[in-house]
């Protein structure tokens, strides 16, 4: 039987990236919808994707070294497949957050810290256990 994996470095590593990533995106988006007047929907979405690109290239040579780590089609692949089931999970418990009960500013905060936390797992697990494995 195969031994558990230790998961307490990646996770570390993936925290640090995420980090990383998340202030990418904001910044992307501010300078996209603050700066440059594109809507803000667009510009989530831009900025969406362009983090999701850099998000392979960080996690393929950071955040999950391996010793055979080099850039893999198939890998980039999974990652946006990862992504899309990540952001769908973002999106889907905001909504259902939203439907049950419209948010003030600080539910607002709060339903945005559930559906990261849901991405976030999501991401980092199926990254960790079926891309970088």
């Amino acid at each position: 039987m195969r031994a558990a994996p230790d998961l307490r470095r990646p996770v570390v590593r993936y925290t640090l990236a995420s980090a990383a990533l998340l202030a990418f995106d904001f910044a992307i988006t501010f300078l996209l919808h603050g700066i440059a007047g594109v809507s803000l929907t667009l510009s989530a979405a831009v900025a969406f994707v362009a983090a999701g690109a850099l998000s392979y290239f960080v996690h393929e040579f950071w955040t999950f070294p391996r010793d055979h780590a080099a850039l893999s089609s198939r890998r980039a692949v999974q990652v946006f497949v990862v992504l899309a089931a990540a952001f769908s999970g973002r999106v889907g418990v905001i909504a259902i957050l939203e439907a049950w009960r419209a948010p003030d500013a600080i539910l607002a905060l709060i339903y945005f810290a559930a559906g990261v936390a849901v991405s976030f797992s999501i991401n980092f697990l199926a990254n960790k256990l079926w891309v970088f494995r």
